[in-house]
């Protein structure tokens, strides 16, 4: 054991730290050491001189505990010197290596017999799974509170949630007939993080179906620079044998120096995952900045989605983006891709990317309007508009909520609006699944359209049409 390390400190240090006591000579013990911090460590330091480990381990462990603000650098050298010979606590290496390390990435005089100790633990004593260990506690906190967690889904398949030294993440590893994945979670890991349990819950979808999704949540206190604790949440969902991210934000955020001492929140009362009244799964976080309420797409829509992003990556790798066109050219009304969200706005677009038409519609407007919800676009009412954009040149960042996109300062575009024609919007169900509730596919078409521009009117020659699934809340 190092004895001698601990012996040499103690003979160079106590002197300074038991006069650290008194109130005129704490405010030169240390820099960033509080008055209160000293007389605890030298208090441990007496316990140490007597041999009393015990006693001395307890009454440095809180000083430590702070990970993201200023430790006490004394206190965190000698809880290292107990852990690396396993005085007063059991023998914990990779726990020593991260104290050491902490205190040689300060400025005050511990710095320097730290590194020398930190670099043989790596080097000389810990072997290369320890050495990680010692890189994530060092990095996060040594008291971070992570508890690893396996969670049973059916009869040949489980999770487990770790913290891995490896991956210097959060992970989930799904693990069925012997075959094991695993996947990283989007969850808070930083310095000074500590963490709540990991939460799992089964919900049944489609209700009375018998069939089960599984979610699990990550929870940590993050410290943030001005004195205030924020609590960040993650939710991913275990699907076959995926991991599915769903959803992350900031639950509350409280005031305190130190980190929250009662980890045991009710995530219950800050954010809510279940089967809503419409049969559909759906998460809310109830507070703050972050609030929103937003309905969870099965396996089945996400796997949807997914082909319709290929599927356009695809078409944009036939689009010459490089080639220029005359903006004040005619619209051609022809779309062969279209985006919708909740608002309600249908966006369109061509092949070549360089022209698209906006539909906005109020939704509130079109809960009170009977079906067959039809206008007349030489009269729209305020709540209605109707658009088509030329561009110069193809654009890539097309928004399903918004029309707006990024023109270069050397590009061009023009405007075009509907002066006559009809209008019909349709809402209908996106296609049952299950028997849940879908979200809403709006269709448009317009008929005998007539839009007016820079250059005069131009009249499409056939009928437009538009059709997507809304995304986000809907009529």
């Amino acid at each position: 054991m190092r004895t001698l390390v601990l012996v040499a400190a103690l003979v160079v240090c106590v002197p300074g730290l038991l006069a650290a006591q008194s109130p005129a000579a704490s405010a030169e013990a240390r820099s960033g050491e509080r008055p209160d911090e000293a007389r605890t460590t030298a208090a441990a330091i007496e316990a140490v001189v007597r041999a009393d480990y015990t006693k001395a381990a307890t009454l440095l462990k809180p000083l430590v505990d702070n990970w993201n603000g200023s430790v006490s650098e004394a206190a965190a050298f000698f809880l290292a010197t107990l852990y690396e010979n396993g005085l007063g606590v059991p023998q914990d290496l990779p726990r020593a290596c991260a104290l050491y390390t902490r205190v040689y990435s300060g400025t005050g005089p511990f710095a320097r017999l730290a590194e020398p100790l930190a670099r043989a633990q790596m080097t000389d004593r810990l072997n290369p799974e320890q050495t990680r260990e010692c890189v994530m506690l060092a990095n996060v906190g040594v008291n971070h509170g992570f508890a690893p967690a396996r969670f049973s889904l059916d009869a040949d398949r489980s999770v487990a949630i770790e913290l891995s030294n490896k991956k210097q993440e959060v992970v989930a590893t799904v693990s069925q007939q012997g075959e094991e994945k695993t996947f990283p979670l989007q969850a808070a890991l930083g310095s000074g993080s500590v963490f709540l349990p990991i939460e799992h819950t089964v919900l049944e979808w489609p209700r009375g179906s018998g069939s089960l999704r599984h979610f699990v949540e990550v929870a940590a206190w993050v410290p943030l620079p001005d004195a205030r604790w924020q609590l960040a949440w993650t939710l991913a969902e275990i699907a076959d044998k995926q991991v599915l991210s769903v959803a992350e934000g900031a639950l509350t955020t409280i005031v305190g120096e130190t980190r929250p001492s009662d980890v045991s929140v009710r995530l219950r009362e800050l954010v809510t995952l279940e089967v809503n009244e419409a049969g559909s799964v759906e998460f809310a976080i109830l507070n703050g900045t972050d609030a929103t309420r937003e309905r969870v797409p099965d396996v089945v829509e996400r796997r949807e989605r997914e082909d319709e992003l290929q599927r356009r990556r695809a078409a944009d790798q036939k689009v010459n983006w490089k080639r220029r066109r005359d903006p004040g050219r005619a619209p051609s009304f022809a779309y062969t891709d279209s985006q919708a969200c909740g608002g309600i706005l249908l966006s369109g677009w061509s092949a070549e990317r360089a022209e698209s038409i906006a539909i906005r519609a109020d939704r509130f407007f079109l809960e009170q309007t009977p079906s067959p919800r039809s206008f007349d676009l030489a009269a729209l009412p305020p709540e209605i508009e109707v658009v088509v954009n030329v561009f110069e040149q193809g654009q890539r960042g097309w928004s399903a909520c918004s029309d707006v996109t990024t023109i270069g300062q050397d590009q061009n575009q023009e405007t075009w609006r509907a002066v006559s024609g009809t209008m019909r919007i349709d809402l209908s169900p996106a296609g049952a699944r299950d028997g849940a509730a879908s979200p809403v596919r709006a269709t448009i078409q317009i008929d005998d359209a007539e839009f007016r521009g820079p250059a005069g009117t131009s009249r499409a020659a056939q009928p437009i049409k538009v059709s997507a699934v809304a995304v986000g809340p809907v009529p």
